[in-house]
């Protein structure tokens, strides 16, 4: 992975996102980063890894917006962009 220390930029997650199956996504490194981890721990790292992960969700909007000629696809993109974007600041507000 191009990811260094279990985090992933959204440039790198998204590389990851468009070479990889599902199961080596959801496998590294966000969820072995939430391995072993209870209570304020957990916590914490949950926000960490989902704002890293909805990062990686708004990159991959944004390029839906500039590639993507379907309005239906179009609109989705920019509801994601806009709702994740609402939940990174939520997250970050949360994690201290």
């Amino acid at each position: 992975l191009m990811c260094q220390n279990g985090f992933c930029s959204p440039r790198e997650m998204s590389h990851i996102m468009s070479t990889n199956s599902r199961e080596e996504i959801m496998g590294d490194p966000m969820m072995t980063a939430l391995a072993g981890k209870t209570g304020a721990e957990f916590d914490r790292e949950f926000l960490i890894q989902m704002t890293l992960h909805h990062e990686g969700g708004i990159e991959m909007a944004k390029l839906a917006l500039e590639k993507s000629t379907d309005k239906d696809v179009r609109k989705l993109a920019q509801n994601i962009i806009d709702s994740q974007s609402k939940e990174i600041e939520q997250m970050k507000s949360w994690v201290k």
